[in-house]
């Protein structure tokens, strides 16, 4: 994965950030690329983190550095795979 690399910024409020847009696409692609696209596993993912304790998005709607850690969505995965 390579979530741990991504460069973004934290508490962006930009709706347009293109840094924060590759973060959320690279996100969905590795969701995606392991799951499969029967599930909306952007909102599953939201969902299961906010479980597990961790603040999913910031104020200005955008995944928190928490949420896009290679950790977070390996253990997602491998809790979520087929």
């Amino acid at each position: 994965m390579a979530l741990d690399d991504l460069v973004f910024h934290e508490g962006c409020d930009d709706s347009y950030c293109s840094r924060c847009q590759k973060a959320n696409a690279e996100l969905n692609a590795i969701m995606y690329g392991a799951l499969g696209n029967a599930h909306d596993w952007l909102g599953k993912y939201h969902s299961w983190l906010s479980k597990q304790g961790i603040a999913p998005e910031t104020e200005g709607g955008w995944w928190t550095r928490a949420a896009l850690t290679d950790a977070n969505a390996k253990q997602f995965i491998e809790e979520h795979a087929g």
